[in-house]
């Protein structure tokens, strides 16, 4: 199976975040999302699919004693997401994989 990268091509990467945030009211998806799962007792999260971490990163600052992770088939999204985790100095890991390995 061939992967494919976010929005289908690499150079476009850089796209990703600034076109789902525009389009798909990103921040209340996602936090909804987070209230929804009720995570407050669950001690850790796997973030399948974490692209550049947006999901993973908001997880970590709403609920800090978990241990998040994320994983996804694109390394260049992966550093954009270990950089966004950084940049917010939370400690979420990232490591590449597909959900079908």
């Amino acid at each position: 199976m061939k992967y494919i990268p976010a929005l289908g091509f690499r150079p476009l990467s850089f796209l990703f975040d600034p076109l789902l945030a525009s389009t798909a009211r990103e921040a209340h998806f996602k936090s909804r999302l987070i209230d929804l799962a009720d995570l407050a007792r669950a001690g850790s999260v796997l973030d399948l699919g974490c692209g550049t971490g947006t999901l993973a990163c908001s997880i970590k600052t709403a609920h800090p004693h978990l241990e998040v992770t994320g994983v996804d088939g694109d390394e260049n999204i992966l550093a954009r997401a270990e950089t966004k985790a950084s940049s917010q100095s939370l400690d979420a890991r990232f490591d590449k994989a597909l959900a079908s390995q």
